[in-house]
């Protein structure tokens, strides 16, 4: 429940920080792409007595395109994988066969950046997004079972700018690549993403991620 009440929390301050007047600022460079890694923690029910470990590293990719200095529009893709040796349904004992549980998460939102100016070291920002969840569960030589999760994804963090720290490196990768502004991102997100369950039950295939990896803006 604590976790539900957070992304709520969450999820109205992106709504509400999204509707506050933007400044009119022209955007230079309005495209950006990331590359982070992070630790993922699973909501499934049961999962550490499952899988032994409370979560997982996760890679990540990003794509933004700026509507303003402020908003802007997002789009990730992650890649979450992790096996074990099955249990049984009923005693709950160990089996022979092992079992993966691959996990294929794709988001597209918005961002809110508390961003004033280009030269701002420190931009906070919040965002929410739709997130659909594919995945892909192998036990031993039975067929796989795939399928597909929706749900929501609240976000936080902050933005930590570059160029000052090595300007030469940043004139280079300016002429070299056309990347005007390079951030350093740490980032927080939960999220919810209910599938269908055996018993009846929806699963949930959101959990906790924190990121931390790089953003270029172009």
């Amino acid at each position: 429940m604590r976790r539900h009440r957070c992304l709520v929390a969450l999820l109205f301050a992106a709504v509400a920080v999204s509707v506050i007047p933007v400044q009119a600022l022209a955007v230079d460079d309005p495209w950006s792409v990331g590359t982070s890694t992070g630790y993922f923690m699973p909501a499934v029910e049961g999962w550490e007595d499952n899988y032994d470990q409370r979560g997982g590293w996760v890679p990540n990719l990003s794509a933004g395109y700026a509507l303003s200095t402020q908003v802007s529009v997002a789009t990730e893709l992650s890649y979450f994988s992790a096996s074990s040796r099955a249990r049984g349904a009923i005693t709950g004992e160990l089996s022979i066969e092992d079992q993966q549980l691959t996990l294929m998460p794709t988001t597209v939102g918005l961002e809110y950046r508390l961003r004033f100016d280009s030269a701002q070291v420190v931009a906070p920002f919040v965002g929410v997004g739709y997130r659909r969840v594919s995945y892909r569960l192998k036990v031993g030589a039975n067929d796989a079972v795939t399928g597909g999760a929706n749900g929501w994804v609240g976000r936080g963090g902050f933005d930590l700018l570059l160029n000052s720290l090595d300007p030469s490196a940043a004139l280079g990768l300016s002429e070299d690549y056309g990347v005007a502004h390079t951030y350093f991102r740490l980032e927080a997100q939960w999220a919810i993403a209910e599938a269908p369950g055996t018993a009846g039950a929806d699963i949930d295939l959101g959990g906790q991620t924190f990121l931390a990896g790089l953003r270029f803006e172009f």
